[in-house]
């Protein structure tokens, strides 16, 4: 069996994974959404937890996403990547109908600002915060759509047949 694909398989379950995790801390923090000022400075010891872990793993299915499987992806369909900007990449994932390049770089932007604001800037920090819940489906459906047209088009075997469901 080729070596890119098998590759691919293992890391869509390595995304199926965190995804199913950032589900599932979504639907225990997805009550207190959206934030307001108050209700953050308010949110239980758990709910933090489960926010940090929301967060953790929108970051590890992105990272994981756009490094791994976006190349993996295209070097299957016999793309050659090597010397492609990842802008490139984007737009040609975009072009094969997986994605939007602009929504993706917007999902990166609001992950990055998070990453690097400060506890004292909790106003930016609740709109930020507010913003990915809101768009994470946005990922999801991005990770689905490769996931189903992985197990479509590029899986000769059941290694990938994982139910794929909302």
């Amino acid at each position: 069996m080729n070596s890119q694909r098998d590759k691919l398989k293992k890391i869509l379950l390595e995304c199926k994974k965190h995804l199913d995790r950032l589900k599932k801390a979504h639907q225990k923090i997805k009550a207190h959404f959206p934030l307001a000022l108050d209700t953050y400075k308010e949110l239980s010891d758990d709910t933090v937890a489960y926010l940090d872990q929301f967060l953790f793993r929108f970051s590890k299915l992105q990272d994981t996403l756009s490094q791994k499987v976006f190349p993996l992806l295209l070097i299957n369909l016999g793309e050659e990547i090597k010397r492609m900007p990842f802008i490139d990449r984007l737009n040609r994932l975009e072009e094969l109908g997986f994605l939007k390049a602009d929504e993706w770089l917007e999902l990166r932007e609001i992950r990055n600002l998070l990453t690097h604001e400060y506890p004292l800037e909790e106003q930016n920090i609740i709109e930020d915060l507010n913003e990915i819940v809101k768009r994470y489906i946005k990922l999801e459906d991005i990770f689905n759509a490769i996931y189903r047209f992985c197990e479509k088009k590029l899986n000769e075997s059941t290694i990938i047949r994982v139910a794929c469901k909302k």
